[in-house]
């Protein structure tokens, strides 16, 4: 009989065909003089696996390279599931060990997030994995370390040093405050680079790690534009960023300025910054052969393979489909990656019950610079069962004997149909068959999608006014409502509302977290407060154990960690709960801001060679007579001579410097190259405190003063805000610049070429669908007239004033950035304002938290929606400050603020379009498919941060402002202070239901470990 013949007759006629096998393996068994019987049966199973025949599920396996943990070594993971009763997906975690080289250097620029986001732990892990890299990589004399931080702004906190101990100390001194600006980090890492004249060198990587946990929300999307000049000047760096604390789905902002990507969380941050920062070494070549199990299994086709990195192919080898994954030379060492193949069962076995391997075999082979090709082979393979067990669990009361529990066996996927038989026990009534497994599907509540894995449904019992609960314990119900306005009046955790004090039913509050638990449909909760009607609120608090405790923290008090509110947030519109029409933001660069470096400067102690003269032959510079100096003892008598920054007594470079300016620390010099002198790089400047318009499109300068490039570095900050030519040292010229922004060794300018008109209002003509600007004023000077358009936001971005099909309207403004509204149809910004905040049909659109929270609800809490108050969500989108959406007026450099964003304690909501409830009534919208929400902004403020904190972010309903691009929204930190984010940050999830008005319960102190159980009879 052929192998297969075996395997098929396993499948047509198993008992017969495994009793026949037994007796070979037992007659195996005593052949070989064996007297135990735990060894009879070992070989008698490894007899089956030999013939391909198994019998028990393996969904995972492990292949190791020889000398595992070794750095350049690996380990792959191969595990199989079943996506449907006849599709299998196999996935394969590839996960080499980082290995470094051996000889390379490193000048690794660190560049920091220290943005408001990044408070408590969050920033001191930072610090303390930034510390152990630091440690590392400058116990190596030769590499270098510099050390950028971002927030509102950036500041280069230190240059490229292998000083230890002052960046230890530049790092330990690390304070979050502010918001996040990708351009000015990104901007400050050209400034660094630039002032030291960084120049390539053989056998040295230059590495810029730039780590964040939040979306950029200043002088966005400038760091682009910021991103493609730094890969220009320098082709050689790369530029790795660490995406901290936002899931493991690589933002697109961070995609979109940096070569490669890595995900990190507090627990993995440590290994991946050594990772993106030190260059590992990569595979010459790296090939996985995996052969699918094709008695059982075949491959559609190649769209049905997936990999994160390298290429797969489809292909066969004598009748046997392969599955190639070819890396080339694109893996690193310590660089995971992951393939999935779906695989169909074959026809003949669907509806079969048994054990199906995926896969014959495997076939690694690997090679490292410099080392020998490995090849390894390995015949463990994932084995899949596609039947399993539903036990039906009695759950008998006290005193009730119901016989053994039931048993059914059912395949995977299958539609199962609860059984309908009723136990009977007396005194008591049964109430139905509830599925203990909280992952099962649900059709409805009779019927589930059978899992890949045993799962356990369990009776329920009720006897008058006694519950007994899946857990066999029986109670008594009490008013929960008069307990917490019990523990507000004994001081026992809660407190009242004083502005209620007199309705009929006061708002109580806790405060305490250690008496507000609840036990209710399954789920733990906080009560939060009670409601104007006598009901109350409770928010997720996550899964009990399995003693009915709540005592979670961190994401186990979610229902997800990681949901966005809103798929969008360049809106005003995408703070809403729900949403219609949006008017996007759009940036408008309005400057080209630009870097001119004056005088480049380098740390020195080291005793390089000087001259006083040079002389430019056959491309090269030759010191006269060089002599070489000790720094110490010499640096202050350098001023005025020429270097090649080398210790070497040859006397020549490419390029050659000359020293303006030292200090004890520190030597500031100009470059020449390519046989400049210093009349070429000129070494001063003429600037003016104003200008005057010729007329022929050049200007000349006013109030001149000369300014010597060897003072700049004394007396920069003086010399912001003047006007300069293009030439630096000219009075007239068309290219003037404006100076923005100044350093000690370089100053920061913008062309003065913006000239647009803004209009306070405009006329429009439908027919020919024209706009007029009205009342305009001229702006030409941006950087110093962006602030003057408060009540001139009305623009065409021309001279004309005139526009056709749309007009624009400037919300916000900075330095560089025009932050504008596209207005079409002679819509005004008030129409804007009403369609996306306060139309009747403003509510359409779910958001996406709200989609999150009514999947979860509809999957779990519809039988308990009896239960429940048809309590009013407060999504409040009224406005209490324009800014640069009034257009009298407004501000243009301050944001937009919701009325959530004052401290109150009203907890009205003041609109019927943001009352958001199931049923409409005369306050409420009935937006709403079930009657769950969040807390608000007002809520969690009246509770306190010892009442709201978790260890985890999660989100608040209220909105807080919409800035220069960016819908906030009100989160709960991990520490229970209140804070915002954007609407598209991914931070937990807990939602919030209403109990309603006399809801009882049976048994429980309010404690973690002993909840108030919620009677639900």
């Amino acid at each position: 009989m052929s192998l297969k013949s075996v395997k098929q007759c396993l499948h047509c006629n198993k008992k017969l065909f495994l009793l026949a096998l037994l007796g070979i393996a037992i007659l195996l068994s005593v052949t070989l003089f064996s007297n135990d019987i735990n060894v009879m049966f070992a070989r008698f199973k490894n007899f089956l696996s030999d013939v391909g025949l198994f019998t028990e599920e393996v969904k995972s396996i492990e292949i190791v390279s020889d000398n595992y943990d070794e750095p350049g070594s690996y380990k792959l993971t191969k595990s199989a599931e079943w996506t449907s009763n006849n599709t299998a997906r196999i996935t394969m975690d590839l996960e080499p060990i980082l290995k470094l080289p051996d000889d390379r250097k490193k000048d690794v620029i660190l560049v920091v997030d220290i943005s408001g986001s990044m408070s408590g732990d969050k920033l001191e892990r930072v610090k303390q994995d930034s510390s152990e890299l630091v440690e590392y990589l400058l116990s190596d004399a030769e590499n270098r370390v510099g050390l950028i931080t971002f927030d509102t702004e950036s500041e280069i906190v230190s240059t490229l040093t292998n000083d230890k101990e002052s960046m230890l100390e530049h790092i330990s001194n690390l304070q979050d405050t502010g918001t996040t600006n990708y351009y000015d980090a990104l901007k400050n890492v050209d400034v660094l680079l630039s002032e030291i004249n960084y120049q390539k060198e053989e056998n040295r990587d230059l590495i810029t790690l730039f780590l964040t946990d939040g979306y950029p929300n200043e002088k966005t999307p400038n760091q682009i534009g910021m991103y493609e000049i730094l890969k220009g000047k320098y082709p050689y760096m790369q530029i790795n960023g660490v995406q901290y604390e936002m899931g493991v789905d690589i933002i697109d902002e961070i995609k979109e300025i940096t070569d490669e990507q890595y995900a990190a969380d507090m627990v993995t941050l440590n290994n991946i910054l050594f990772e993106a920062a030190i260059a590992p070494l990569s595979y010459d070549n790296f090939i996985i052969e995996d052969y699918i199990d094709d008695e059982y299994f075949y491959v559609e086709n190649s769209e049905a393979i997936k990999t994160d990195l390298g290429n797969a192919t489809l292909t066969e080898e004598n009748g046997v489909q392969k599955i190639t994954w070819d890396f080339g030379n694109v893996l690193k060492t310590g660089k995971s990656a992951t393939m999935t193949i779906d695989v169909k069962l074959k026809e003949q076995y669907v509806g079969s019950k048994g054990y199906y391997p995926t896969n014959e075999r495997e076939v690694i082979i690997s090679k490292l610079p410099e080392e020998e090709e490995i090849r390894q082979e390995s015949l463990e393979r994932p084995i899949l069962k596609n039947y399993y067990n539903v036990i039906y669990d009695m759950n008998e009361p006290t005193g009730c004997d119901l016989g053994d529990n039931i048993v059914e066996e059912h395949y995977i996927y299958e539609n199962v149909t609860k059984r309908t038989e009723t136990p009977s026990c007396s005194g008591y009534t049964f109430k139905g068959w509830e599925i203990v497994d909280e992952d099962v599907t649900k059709v409805n509540d009779e019927v589930f999608v059978m899992p890949d894995k045993d799962i356990t449904i369990r009776a329920t019992w009720s006897k008058v006014s006694i519950d007994k609960n899946m857990d066999g314990t029986v109670y008594t119900g009490e008013n929960l409502y008069k307990k917490v306005q019990s523990d507000a009046l004994n001081n026992n955790g809660a407190s009242m509302l004083e502005s209620t004090s007199s309705d009929t039913y006061p708002v109580y509050y806790y405060t305490d977290p250690d008496v507000n638990n609840v036990l209710f449909g399954g789920f733990c909760w906080k009560i939060a407060r009670t409601t104007e009607t006598g009901g109350v609120k409770l928010v997720y608090n996550g899964e009990p154990d399995e003693n009915g405790s709540c005592d979670n923290t961190g994401s186990a008090t979610q229902l997800s960690s990681t949901s966005a509110f809103n798929r969008n947030d360049s809106s005003p519109a995408d703070v809403g709960y729900m949403h219609n029409t949006r008017y996007t933001h759009n940036p408008r660069s309005m400057t080209s801001s630009q870097t001119v470096v004056l005088t480049s400067y380098m740390s020195s102690t080291t005793s390089y060679y000087y001259s006083d003269t040079y002389n430019y032959t056959s491309s090269r510079y030759y010191m006269d007579n060089p002599e070489q100096l000790e720094w110490g003892s010499n640096y202050e008598n350098l001023e005025g001579k020429y270097t090649c920054r080398s210790t070497s007594s040859n006397g020549y470079c490419s390029s050659i410097y000359y020293i303006v300016k030292v200090d004890s620390s520190r030597m500031y010099y100009l470059t020449l190259s390519s046989g400049n002198d210093l009349s070429d790089v000129s070494t001063t400047l003429t600037l003016g405190s104003d200008y005057t318009d010729n007329g022929d499109g050049t200007y000349t300068l006013i109030d001149t003063i000369e300014v010597d490039k060897a003072d700049w570095y004394s007396n920069y900050r003086s010399y912001r805000n003047y006007y300069v030519c293009g030439t630096n040292n000219t009075t007239t010229c068309s290219n003037l610049r404006y100076i923005i922004d100044s350093s000690n060794t370089r100053y920061d300018y913008v062309n003065l070429a913006n000239e647009y008109l803004y209009g306070n209002s405009f006329t429009y003509d439908s027919v020919s669908n024209t706009y007029t600007l009205v009342d305009t004023k001229e702006i030409w000077n941006w950087a110093t007239g962006y602030d003057t358009i408060n009540s001139n936001h009305y623009t065409c971005f021309n001279t004309t004033g005139i526009c056709t099909s749309e007009i624009y309207y400037v919300y916000y403004t900075d330095d560089s950035i025009a932050g504008y509204i596209r207005l079409s149809n002679g819509k005004t910004v008030e129409t804007a304002l009403e369609e996306m905040l306060s139309a009747d049909d403003v509510n359409t659109t779910d958001s996406t938290i709200k989609g999150v929270i009514d999947t979860w609800y509809e999957a779990n809490m519809t039988k308990y929606t009896d239960y429940l108050e048809d309590t009013i969500w407060c999504n409040d989108r009224s406005i209490s400050d324009l800014a640069g959406w009034n257009p009298n007026g407004g501000s243009t450099t301050n944001y937009l603020y919701f009325r959530s964003s004052s401290n109150s304690t009203d907890l009205s909501c003041p609109s019927k379009i943001d009352s958001f409830t199931v049923n409409e009534s005369e306050h409420g919208n009935g937006a709403l498919d079930y009657p769950v929400g969040l807390l608000t902004r007002q809520e969690a403020y009246l509770m306190g941060s010892s009442a709201l904190t978790t260890g985890s972010y999660y989100w608040l309903l209220s909105p807080y402002r919409f800035s220069d691009g960016s819908a906030d929204g009100y989160l709960v930190r991990s520490s229970g202070s209140l804070s915002y984010d954007y609407v598209v940050y991914s931070v937990g999830v807990r939602p919030a239901v209403s109990l309603n008005p006399g809801a009882e319960y049976a048994s429980g102190d309010g404690s973690v470990y002993n909840p108030y159980v919620i009677i639900t009879e």
